[in-house]
């Protein structure tokens, strides 16, 4: 069993080596800064796959994946704005922070089945935005405004 996981974990290393270090050095080097915007599109067409292969492998329908973006881009643009952290430092708190709010509520949940779970994620998801607008740290409907843009990470200063 050990013996998997090494090779796996060495394999997964390499592949996360590659991505974020690799390409933004052969794309910085090319000076093809349009490949960010088609490898954006492919990061977000295969999260959005996922989500339909998640669908029919459990075979119930989440609506709820808005919910959990809201939580994790105001945790992110609060920290940027009132904490005055870096984008790239607040971007893994704030999904960290997002997966944690989903495991408490999604437990629960979890144990509602065909339609019920449907109507309840749509639920969580108009719960959550009437929340971000009534919270006074959100600035309610007029939302955070002046986010500074994230610049480059600060692995790639030198670039």
């Amino acid at each position: 069993m050990k013996t998997l996981i090494v090779p796996r974990l060495v394999g997964l290393a390499i592949f996360l080596l590659a991505l974020f270090v690799a390409v933004p050095m052969i794309i910085t080097a090319t000076g093809r800064t349009d490949f960010y915007f088609t490898l954006t599109s492919v990061a977000l067409l295969s999260i959005a796959s996922a989500g339909v292969w998640l669908t029919f492998y459990i075979g119930r329908i989440n609506i709820g994946q808005g919910a959990f973006a809201l939580i994790g881009a105001y945790v992110s643009a609060i920290l940027v704005t009132k904490a005055g952290m870096s984008f790239w430092l607040t971007l893994p708190i704030a999904g960290l922070f997002a997966a944690l709010v989903s495991m408490l509520i999604g437990v629960p949940i979890l144990r509602l089945r065909g339609v019920y779970f449907a109507m309840i994620t749509l639920v969580l998801t108009q719960v959550v935005t009437l929340t971000a607008l009534a919270l006074p740290i959100t600035n309610g409907a007029k939302g955070i405004t002046s986010i500074p843009l994230p610049g480059l990470p600060p692995a790639f200063s030198w670039c």
